[in-house]
């Protein structure tokens, strides 16, 4: 792709930026980049290939490598997930190969969701759990890259969990349900129980002002954040006798829907506000960090939902990925 030059002119990148080009020939951009910059230093990094450059059905949804123990050998694989099929990398070839979901092929993830990861250690067993909206599909490491999906979970109540997103906290695996206020914890050191009345978790939220609980995440200070629409709060206790949201704990006014917007930086948390679609740091909720780019006018509103944001280490920005005002498409502006 050819290089677009630009001297800065009126400040950050906008959708249709005013900035002059360089030179007297025409120029068509193709993608411009805006960087939440950290420190106010930046690290030019090389790029890279492309992992597997076949045609794959969809878009590549969830990706992570995972490292794991084989026969006392040290491994690592990548895994991603495209359109509503699972793939392995082989890093020698580079190549990506469909994966199996319980030894069959034919299993595919839900469509239209971006499904979410945890991982939880039991005994000497490391487990890589993924969830799609309606299932649990677990890793436990081996050469294939054969994946389970469990069976259709029940909580405390008999009701059935269709988990949006998964988190590891205190030897348990905390999870939330599509569409329902409330925070499931599975027993302690059985990730794969949530109906054990005397030892599995079950708690209500507060709806607050409309919405429902979209992240979940574990603070540096130590606590784990429930992150919903409408509010941001921690789980309180450390046993299920005392597991519990404490009202005089829960920050009004601050919430996502952007559930791929919330970051955990080294000494705090990051998500955009789905009240005016700026980016908050939680131990400064009075001016957004994107307060400069002033990102809630350049977002659609109607698909701040599929906002997402990333801490590039390379470089030691924050990237933003967002449907611009009147765009259709995730845009390549950050």
């Amino acid at each position: 792709m050819k290089t677009l030059k630009v001297t800065p002119f009126a400040g950050i990148n906008l959708r249709f930026p005013e900035h002059k080009l360089v030179g007297n020939k025409l120029q068509y951009c193709q993608k411009l980049w805006n960087m939440l910059c950290l420190d106010g230093k930046f690290t030019k990094f090389r790029g890279a290939t492309k992992y597997d450059s076949t045609s794959k059905p969809g878009t590549s949804t969830w990706a992570k490598r995972i490292y794991f123990e084989d026969s006392g050998n040290q491994k690592k694989t990548f895994f991603t997930t495209i359109g509503t099929l699972l793939y392995k990398g082989d890093d020698s070839l580079g190549q990506l190969n469909q994966c199996t979901i319980s030894n069959n092929l034919n299993f595919n993830l839900e469509q239209n969701f971006y499904p979410h990861d945890a991982v939880i250690k039991i005994a000497d067993t490391v487990s890589t759990f993924l969830v799609d909206g309606k299932y649990f599909y677990k890793y436990n490491g081996n050469a294939i890259g054969d994946w389970e999906r469990l069976p259709i979970k029940l909580d405390i109540d008999g009701n059935t969990i269709e988990p949006i997103d998964v988190c590891e906290y205190l030897d348990r695996l905390w999870v939330l349900c599509k569409d329902r206020n409330v925070l499931l914890g599975s027993k302690n050191l059985d990730p794969e129980t949530y109906d054990k009345a005397t030892d599995s978790i079950l708690i209500e939220l507060s709806p607050g002002n409309g919405g429902f609980p979209k992240k979940l995440a574990v603070h540096p200070n130590g606590y784990l954040y429930i992150i919903h629409e409408d509010y941001i709060v921690p789980l309180s206790g450390s046993s299920p006798a005392t597991f519990g949201i404490r009202p005089g704990d829960i920050t009004k006014g601050y919430g996502t829907r952007a559930a791929r917007s919330v970051v955990v930086f080294p000494e705090t948390i990051g998500f955009l506000n789905s009240r005016n679609n700026e980016y908050y740091l939680m131990n400064d909720l009075s001016t957004p960090l994107s307060y400069p780019v002033k990102l809630g006018t350049s977002i659609n509103p109607g698909q701040a939902q599929h906002t997402v944001a990333h801490l590039d280490t390379n470089i030691n920005s924050l990237r933003i990925a967002y449907y611009p005002t009147g765009g259709t498409t995730l845009g390549d502006e950050e």
